[in-house]
């Protein structure tokens, strides 16, 4: 893309691996398992495998699986071994709804549950629109906006003020649903 990065810049999964040890000291925990549901699992949206790799550097000596609702171990969903557990979770909050079940039982294991909100963010397009917003162009160097405007589809969100404009020219575009993937 042509952007310069900082010299001392890291990756975001190892962002994420020291952010996850620092919760873990902090509880004193045993295990962490990276939860994605089974019908996300192995679509590519987000590398688990990196993630584990990185965690694994960062604490060498902690249980990290890869774990969906069908495959989370049954000892780590009673409480004792489950207070013990720290859930990073890698699924929409759609999936609660659908995997009820599960999510009681994980919730009454009293295991540590946290989400940095990627998934929603990833599913979001609007985040797209953004990055043509003029108003916040105004905060990027040219540098960033040529690569906005080399890589980046034009995104707008759908409204009563530029419906007619998109419509007319709807050979040009491609219309999705704001949040999904």
């Amino acid at each position: 893309v042509g952007l310069t990065t900082p010299n001392e810049a890291q990756s975001p999964r190892l962002l994420m691996a020291n952010l996850l040890k620092q919760i873990v000291e902090q509880k004193g925990l045993d295990n962490i398992v990276l939860l994605v549901m089974s019908q996300h699992r192995y679509l590519g949206y987000f590398s688990l495998e990196t993630l584990q790799a990185y965690l694994r550097q960062v604490m060498p000596d902690i249980s990290i699986s890869i774990e969906d609702e069908t495959s989370f171990p049954e000892e780590l969903l009673a409480p004792e071994a489950g207070s013990k557990t720290l859930v990073y979770r890698v699924f929409i909050t759609e999936d609660i709804k659908m995997y009820k079940p599960f999510f009681e039982r994980l919730w009454q294991s009293k295991a540590t549950i946290i989400n940095t909100l990627e998934s929603e963010i990833r599913m979001s397009k609007m985040w797209l629109a953004l990055l043509h917003d003029k108003s916040l162009q105004a905060l990027l160097n040219e540098q960033e906006i040529r690569a906005i405007l080399d890589y980046v589809p034009f995104t707008t969100q759908v409204s009563e003020q530029n419906i007619d404009a998109l419509v007319s020219e709807k050979n040009h575009y491609i219309f999705k649903s704001d949040n999904a993937f």
